[in-house]
């Protein structure tokens, strides 16, 4: 896959306070990924996936490019209308300035058919998220995280509306100054077919974030706000479509949109991204 696009961050109390909302740049990006699928017997089957992404040429030459490499590999087995998976999955990205973050832990997920309309699923994930080094090693943590998640399918299978919604707790490991933190969050996605050859997707999602160390609040010109407990509520909401308009090809417009909404007005961020990409598969 790869294509162009465009990044913008938009205005927020902290962007108009530290600068940066006039940030607006075109950019390239590819994708290459795969997967391979192994069926044993009495149910089982090995899974494995790797999935590269970059992103790079921007307007900006003082912008990082984006490497992110994700990998993911499991064993499943089927029981009936239940299929239980447990793996291991991870992704390395880098954060800029020679500097990387490592993302690596284990998990495991049960599914449940339980007609033929509906999907249940229940997982549970404990993960390390590293910063080997630089200024960014204090965020190092560790996440443990229950998720639940409901899949109905609609019009006979062309479309589907589904909602995940996941708890859980950031321990930090290298003097975070925001401390551990607990989180909840709650997302819906909707899938539909409007002919043979078109498709598409709408996606929201929030999550709040809730530490446990008082830090203090400034803003550009070091006015001192107060002390507080961080509380974040982070937003995203996406939609796309998908036009097959040849054997195996497609072209993709997308379009994303976060917020990040906090008490600590150094965090307080939003942007918009729009890019349009052309897909391959074999």
């Amino acid at each position: 896959m790869t294509g162009l696009g465009n990044y913008s961050v938009n205005a927020t109390d902290g962007t108009d306070e530290f600068g940066g909302s006039d940030t607006d740049d075109n950019f390239l990006n590819a994708r290459l990924g795969g997967g391979l699928n192994y069926q044993l017997d009495d149910g089982y089957a090995l899974n494995g996936s790797l999935d590269y992404r970059y992103r790079d040429y921007y307007d900006n030459d003082d912008r990082r490019d984006d490497k992110d490499l994700r990998w993911n590999g499991a064993v499943n087995r089927t029981l009936g209308e239940n299929n239980v998976a447990v793996g291991l999955r991870g992704r390395n990205s880098y954060r800029g300035n020679g500097d990387y973050r490592n993302d690596y832990g284990i998990y495991t997920d049960w599914r449940n058919a339980f007609s033929s309309t509906d999907q249940f699923n229940l997982g549970f994930e404990f993960r390390r998220r590293d910063y080997p080094s630089g200024p960014l090693r204090e965020r190092s943590r560790n996440i443990a995280e229950l998720t639940a998640g409901w899949t109905h399918s609609l019009f006979d299978g062309k479309h589907s509306f589904s909602l995940v919604a996941a708890g859980g707790r950031e321990f930090a490991t290298d003097d975070r100054p925001d401390g551990d933190s607990n989180f909840v969050s709650l997302s819906p996605s909707l899938n539909f077919t409007i002919t043979d050859t078109l498709g598409g997707f709408l996606f929201g999602w929030w999550q709040h974030d809730r530490y446990n160390i008082e830090q203090l609040n400034v803003d550009a010109a070091d006015t001192v706000l107060g002390y507080g407990d961080r509380e974040d509520d982070l937003y995203e909401a996406g939609a796309g479509l998908t036009w097959e308009f040849a054997k195996s090809w497609s072209l993709n417009p997308e379009i994303l949109y976060i917020r990040d909404d906090s008490n600590i007005l150094a965090n307080n961020y939003s942007s918009t991204e729009v890019w349009f990409t052309v897909r391959k598969d074999f």
